[in-house]
């Protein structure tokens, strides 16, 4: 089992609720590609994915902070 593995075990993420306009906006992109084109031209649904996901990064920058091999 890779090491990264180990970090993320028993791990479930969540991004937090963005405001209703931009949670309606969202739920039309259906790939990520189509996200970063809404996000390009939505600034606003932008500014709340960056707020949104900042959250679940800082999490994850955690808990992979801590990780080591060989030592």
């Amino acid at each position: 089992m890779s090491i990264l593995n180990l970090a993320l075990q028993g791990v479930a993420l969540k991004r937090e609720d963005m405001s209703g306009l931009s949670e309606q906006a969202f739920e039309k992109l259906k790939t990520l590609s189509e996200i970063r084109e809404g996000a390009n031209s939505n600034s606003h649904l932008k500014e709340e994915l960056i707020k949104s996901i900042k959250i679940t990064q800082e999490f994850l920058e955690n808990r992979t902070s801590r990780l080591s091999l060989h030592d």
